[in-house]
This record gives structure tokens, sequence and C-alpha cells, in this order.
């Protein structure tokens, strides 16, 4: 025998519920029809047992019930209405449920399956009362919308719950566009006065997510960015005419690396490509520059090595005749080596990014 309050099995002569204190009214089975034995015996799913019948039932012993089944929460519950409150609904899912604030005028709500112990959650507004579905997880993610995932589904919701989608993959966030994914093909949507709005069909075939303000987007093998504008305030998409594109990085500017028409650029995020040249090296600069660092550690090293090693003053090692004894040579020659490493050191030029075209398609986006 069960518990009509919470379900507890509870011995055949209970009179309460030892788990929620339930008064127990037990069964007149002695008024039990044989018809009702025969179904209890056989185990059915849906038996009603009316009010009526149960009164001018004929004399049945206790024992033959309860050696076949214990009918009182043992059969499925009947959808009709008049079923008596003894007959429970054996495999109903019981729930645990608790609530705990989330935002100003919200509560979340976090339900747990006593049985399976899967969690859900939905959202309760304290002011209007309204009250969501059940989603598997639930994140506030702004500009009025809520962060949802069902099924392994991904999605939005607006704040007011009338209105959720769910897609099989999500972006991140770029200043409220997000690039969804349904059925292999991939969207723009944009959250707009808290409600959401597609900005473009399904009809690309990738995109990767925001880094630096900019999502790499692919088309009939082709690339192209969808990037947000600081100028302008808008998201635009570049032209799908890449062979391959990378993401962008800041170095002195912010760059992506891409291939256009077989040729590796640079591009900015106004579509302006630009190609790496080498500065040829000035030979007579390097070695002009070289011979005056040369004559600096030819007199400051001599001055050095007559002072330390000939114990000369620093007046008579600056004014001693040079000679060409093996160590003045071997000073030489490291100098005038170390002189032009200097030299090319000092002369060194970066490679240059000269612009070569512009991919930037006229048409941004004002959505």
């Amino acid at each position: 025998m069960f518990c009509t309050n919470c379900g507890q099995r509870l011995t055949d002569d209970a009179n309460f519920c030892g788990h929620c204190g339930q008064r127990i009214i037990q069964p007149d089975l002695a008024s039990i029809s044989e018809t009702v034995k025969d179904l209890v015996t056989d185990k059915a799913e849906d038996i009603v047992i009316q009010d009526d019948n149960l009164s001018s039932c004929d004399n049945l012993k206790n024992d033959d019930v309860a050696q076949k089944a214990s009918y009182i929460g043992e059969i499925s519950y009947s959808k009709t209405s008049n079923i008596p409150n003894s007959v429970q609904r054996k495999n109903e899912p019981q729930y645990i449920e608790t609530h705990s604030p989330f935002l100003v005028d919200y509560l979340i709500i976090k339900r747990e399956n006593t049985s399976t112990h899967s969690v859900s959650y939905c959202l309760l507004n304290t002011i209007s009362n309204n009250q969501s579905e059940w989603f598997d997880c639930i994140n506030y993610c702004g500009y009025g919308t809520f962060y949802i995932e069902r099924g392994g589904l991904k999605g939005l919701m607006e704040d007011s719950f009338g209105n959720y989608q769910l897609w099989d993959q999500m972006s991140n966030s770029e200043r409220g566009y997000y690039c969804v994914a349904k059925d292999g093909k991939w969207a723009v949507i944009t959250i707009r006065h808290k409600r959401i709005e597609q900005v473009t069909a399904y009809e690309y075939d990738y995109f990767s997510p925001f880094i630096e303000g900019a999502a790499i987007v692919k088309q009939n093998g082709k690339y192209g960015y969808l990037l947000y504008d600081k100028d302008t305030n808008k998201m635009r998409m570049l032209p799908r005419v890449l062979d391959d594109a990378k993401e962008f990085v800041i170095t002195t500017k912010c760059v992506a690396d891409v291939i256009y028409q077989g040729k590796s650029y640079e591009m900015d995020k106004k579509g302006n490509l630009y190609e790496k040249e080498k500065l040829e090296r000035n030979w007579v600069e390097i070695i002009g520059t070289a011979f005056f660092i040369w004559l600096f550690l030819v007199v400051g090293v001599g001055v050095l090595y007559n002072y330390v090693f000939n114990e000369m003053s620093l007046d008579e090692a600056y004014h001693a005749q040079i000679s060409f004894d093996a160590p003045t040579v071997i000073i030489a020659l490291v100098t005038a080596i170390s002189a032009l490493m200097l030299s090319i050191k000092y002369h060194k030029q970066d490679d240059i990014y000269v612009l070569k075209m512009n991919i930037a398609s006229s048409k941004t986006n004002d959505k």
C-alpha cells in the first residue's frame, strides 16, 4: 500500500504515513467484487473503480487480494475523475523544487527528478507571475534575453518568455549579434529592442567564433568576414572571395593573414590587402658607419690595453705610438667585426607592407 499524498510505501495496516503524516483511510477490501479481483490478478493497466460499485461488492477475503497484488498504488492511474484517492499513479515522477533569486524581479526554479536526478530550470517573473518553459540551462546574456539549452540545442529566450529559439550551434556574442546553425547551415541573428531578429538567411557553410570583433565566414568554398566596424558602429560583411582566412590579431595594428588569388596578404578590417616587401640594404651607409665605430673601438681598446698591461698612465696610453704586434692586430680585427655587426643592426629596416587593393564591398549591413 502507498501513501495517497507522497507515494511512500506503507504497511497494509497503517493508519498514518510515517513519511509525511497523511492520514490513511483503509479500503474495505471485503466489499470488492470478483470482477475487480480478476483484474487485479491480471495486473491490468487501467482500472476505473466507480464509487457506487464499491458499496455493492460481494464479500472478498483480504488475504486473497493481498497475495495477488496491492491495488492501492500498484494499478496505473486512470484519467477518469471519480477514481478513489487511494488508487495512485505508480510511475508518476517525483520532483524536488528549489527557488533562488536570479535577477531583479526574477526567480529561477530548479527541479530535480528524485528517480533519475536529472535537473531542469525555469524562470518566474515575480511582477507579472509569468513562468517560462523548462530548460537544461538558463543564463542571462544581456540585451534583455536569456541563454538557454535543451536536449543538446542552444538558443535564446526573450525576457517576456513568449518567444525563444533553439539552434544546433551558436557562436559567442558580438554587440548583440550571434552566428547560429540549423540543419548544417549558418545565419546571423541579432537582439534588437529585446527581440530576436534574423539578419541573414541560413545560407552559409561555416562561422567561426568572434575574435577581435570579427568572425570568419565560409560560403561555397570561399572565405570572408563578419565584423564590427567601430567607425560606423555597425556590423558589416566582407565579401566571400578569399581562398583562406585567419583570425584578426593585434600587432602594431589589427590585421589578419589571408590568401587571395593564390597570394598571401595582410588585411585590415576595411578590406585593404597589404603585401610584404623587403628593402635592400644600403651597404655604403653600413660600411661608413662601421668605420667610425671601428676607430672609436680601436682607440678605446688600445688605451685600455696600454693602461692595464703596459702599466702606463692614461695620458701616456692615449699618446702611445701604435705598434703592429700580435695583440694589436687581434684587437683591430675583433673591433672591426664588432663595428660591422653594430652598423648592420643600426641600419636594419623592417619589412614594409604595400597596399595592393581593397576587396570590401561598399554595401554595409545597417541592421
